[in-house]
């Protein structure tokens, strides 16, 4: 009867799912479709400055396997420091930016792995 396409998205980061395509045989047939999701873990950030002194009040984005865009994860705290939970498996970039001047930022690149865990 035709093709179609199941998409299910994670409970705990709902930008991040699972699709898989299927193709219905006949009206009224039942085909079933399995989907594995997205494995999630956490990144520790450690945001120093030039000096090396953990850096405080940074504001921190990250782009993940499932975005084109960063999006905002928090700031970090008086040791330079700011988990981020509900990342999914795959590349990820993390951005600092600067606390008093918006235009200096620094990109990191890592991979989240498929057991998850924290990066």
């Amino acid at each position: 009867m035709g093709a179609f396409r199941v998409r299910a998205l994670h409970p705990a980061a709902n930008n991040v799912f699972r699709e898989a395509d299927g193709s219905m045989p006949a009206h009224g047939a039942s085909v079933p479709v399995t989907l594995t999701l997205p494995v999630l873990g956490t990144v520790g950030v450690t945001v120093v400055n030039a000096s090396g002194a953990p850096a405080s009040g940074v504001a921190v984005s990250l782009r993940d396997s499932f975005s084109t865009a960063f999006r905002s994860v928090g700031t970090t705290d008086g040791q330079g420091t700011l988990n981020v939970a509900a990342v999914p498996e795959g590349g990820f970039t993390v951005r600092a930016v600067h606390p008093a001047y918006t235009a200096a930022f620094r990109d990191v690149d890592g991979t989240m792995p498929s057991a998850g865990g924290t990066v």
